[in-house]
């Protein structure tokens, strides 16, 4: 019996010094690169009420997945109003303005044309298990 405790003990003390070394929550933030030059202004991105696509590429994790997905829109300036937007796939959303897709480590973000007299805004929260980073969207009101 207490050789087998010995062997106990000496796989616990290997694997102490084999184990990671960051600690949970103690990784580094993701790092995402536009394939081509975005708008920032504040904390979003400005989106055309045209409507376009924008694809990012994470740079140091490699299946990153969808965590949060709201939309909302700005009726009255500075209000926000934010609904959650249910995730059935943690790779792709649809809906009627925009579409949400991760692909390996491409976030690829498709609008449509913005026909109402408001911005529409989206919030994406992407997550690599004990890391996230969210991505803040304002699309611009349609221009007549």
């Amino acid at each position: 019996m207490k050789h087998w405790a010995a062997i106990l003990v000496m796989f616990a003390a290997i694997f102490t010094f084999f184990s990671c070394d960051k600690d949970d929550g103690d990784w580094d933030p993701m790092v995402w690169k536009a394939e081509v030059p975005v708008v920032k202004s504040g904390d979003s991105f400005e989106v055309s009420d045209r409507g376009e696509t924008i694809v990012f590429t994470c740079r140091n994790y490699s299946k990153p997945w969808l965590a949060v997905v709201m939309s909302g829109e700005t009726q009255v300036f500075p209000e926000r109003i934010f609904q959650d937007i249910e995730i059935n796939d943690s790779h792709k959303v649809a809906t009627d303005w925009f579409t949400v897709e991760i692909v390996g480590n491409k976030l690829i973000i498709s609008f449509g044309p913005n026909k109402e007299s408001w911005e529409q805004l989206l919030n994406l929260t992407v997550t690599a298990g004990d890391i996230f980073y969210t991505f803040n969207f304002r699309q611009l009101a349609h221009q007549k």
